[in-house]
């Protein structure tokens, strides 16, 4: 995502459960709330249909945490989104023009 990169950035990459829960938490901590909601992060298979890989980082995707059903590739989707809590904040692929309420980005420690 744009924004992410202007900052020095990059669309999350999530690599365990634990991983996810920091996301969670940080999305809960900006006071915009998980419920029914669309957050992108970082993973695409749009080089090679069904092999996920963290675009910011460009490592292969071993965790994954996508709800029942996903990902379904349906029509062509490559990029990935966590879906709120009526959907168990799991993963889902989406459209990567998809319009979600909200974003995580990742930035290098220094």
């Amino acid at each position: 995502m744009q924004v992410c990169q202007e900052q020095g950035g990059h669309l999350a990459s999530i690599e365990s459960l634990a991983e996810h829960n920091k996301v969670l938490a940080a999305i809960s901590a900006t006071g915009y709330p998980l419920y029914m909601k669309q957050w992108l992060i970082g993973g695409s298979d749009a080089g090679i249909e069904g092999q996920w890989i963290w675009l910011g980082v460009n490592k292969e995707m071993k965790y994954k945490n996508f709800r029942n059903g996903e990902p379904n590739n349906y029509q062509n989707q490559d990029c990935l989104m966590i879906i709120g809590t009526n959907q168990g904040n799991q993963w889902d692929d989406v459209w990567c023009d998809t319009v979600c309420y909200g974003f995580v980005c990742a930035y290098n420690e220094v």
